[in-house]
């Protein structure tokens, strides 16, 4: 991938490359200290099967382990080869949707995942350097602004974390720039069950999380461009 420190990670997006599927592959996360049922893994069962035009969901639940994570990551990414993937993370402290504009080459230590494993590296990819950006082709606009008109409070975050949610949008917006089909990936945070929803004063139940996710793949599948 030829990138230095100097230069970030190519920009993953649209391109000519032929189109191998209408899979949106969705994924959420199971259980992790601190969120021992994740709301994410709850959402991706739920729209598994959902049809948005010619796009059908398949899903899978992520576990919140390091090494793991990224086997299953590779495993989906093979074997669905999906046009769109959509990987879905609780943000605890938020109490809004959030759209993820890049993924940075950062792990946080000392955080142990799901099965008591603390990185050591502070780098996701030690070929490049720590905090080295990638961005996603996705829109994001038009997803917030979709969202606003069905009544849910969203926006547009710069910083995806330095957990399981950026290891994984990392190697996706990874994946996607170096696929021989077209693809285009993106991580969207949920605010946790019983957070309020800022813009309409409503507390973000299971059912809503899912509407809005629902929504949010509906305004996403309905860009003209993803040929």
């Amino acid at each position: 991938m030829g990138t230095s420190a100097t230069s970030p990670p190519p920009t993953a997006g649209r391109s000519g490359r032929r189109q191998a599927s209408s899979v949106l592959w969705l994924t959420g996360f199971g259980r992790f200290p601190g969120v021992p049922d994740n709301p994410t893994a709850h959402i991706a069962r739920a729209l598994a099967g959902r049809r948005f035009g010619r796009f059908e969901v398949t899903s899978d639940v992520l576990p919140v382990h390091f090494d793991a994570a990224e086997q299953r990551l590779a495993e989906g990414y093979e074997r669905w080869r999906p046009r769109l993937a959509v990987h879905l993370g609780v943000a605890s402290r938020r109490n809004l949707v959030s759209f993820e504009r890049r993924a940075h080459n950062q792990v946080v230590l000392g955080c142990p995942d799901a099965s008591g494993f603390v990185a050591t590296d502070p780098r996701i990819d030690p070929a490049f350097a720590v905090g080295a950006a990638r961005s996603t082709g996705v829109l994001l606009p038009p997803l917030v602004a979709a969202l606003a008109r069905a009544g849910f409070g969203a926006r547009i975050s710069n910083d995806a974390g330095a957990y399981l949610c950026n290891l994984s949008y990392w190697h996706g917006l990874q994946r996607a720039a170096a696929a021989s089909w077209a693809m285009d990936t993106l991580f969207v945070h949920v605010p946790p069950v019983g957070a309020t929803d800022p813009r309409s004063g409503v507390i973000w139940q299971l059912d809503r999380l899912v509407a809005a996710v629902d929504s949010a793949l509906l305004a996403l599948t309905a860009d003209p461009s993803l040929t």
